[in-house]
């Protein structure tokens, strides 16, 4: 038959998105209205599972050039970390007065205005259409191999094995 032959052939991430549009309110996809771009990926776990974890990026971000001119570095530290907690302070004030309401988990990183969230379709879905978004990432983890086994350590000419 073939509706089921085009049915097969279409690619897992697309019924991953398609089946995560479902989910999603349909006001989000309102005509004029804005929302920020969401990383493939988070859709994709959206779709598997009913949360995800992602980065919240926020689109005001800190002026640092005037530390360029400040010479002494314990002066200029002061004024990038003043500068950055202030705006972040100021931007993720809505957003993070939401999360606490919604009940979600979250962590704040000021260095780099963003917030790490954990939530379902609905809220990703309120959070992405806020004004102070800039976009949504993916939260990415990465493993450390475990290193092959090392050959034993020589001894150095003095016995010990750093040499000393």
């Amino acid at each position: 038959m073939r509706t089921g032959a085009a049915i097969r052939r279409v690619p897992a991430c697309g019924w991953a998105l398609a089946a995560i549009s479902l989910l999603l309110p349909a006001q989000a996809f309102a005509p004029g209205e804005t929302s920020a771009p969401v990383a493939a990926k988070v859709l994709e776990e959206m779709a598997r599972q009913p949360e995800s974890t992602y980065w919240v990026i926020l689109s005001e971000q800190s002026d640092l050039s005037s530390a360029r001119g400040i010479a002494r570095w314990p002066e200029r530290g002061r004024h990038v970390h003043d500068a950055l907690t202030r705006v972040a302070a100021r931007s993720q004030r809505g957003l993070l007065a939401y999360l606490r309401a919604r009940g979600l988990r979250h962590q704040s990183f000021w260095i780099v205005n963003a917030i790490q969230v954990t939530s379902g379709a609905a809220d990703l879905d309120r959070i992405r259409r806020r004004k102070e978004v800039k976009e949504i990432r993916a939260d990415w983890v990465y493993s450390i191999p475990t290193p092959p086994c090392c050959p034993p350590r020589s001894r150095s000419a003095w016995g010990s094995p750093s040499g000393r």
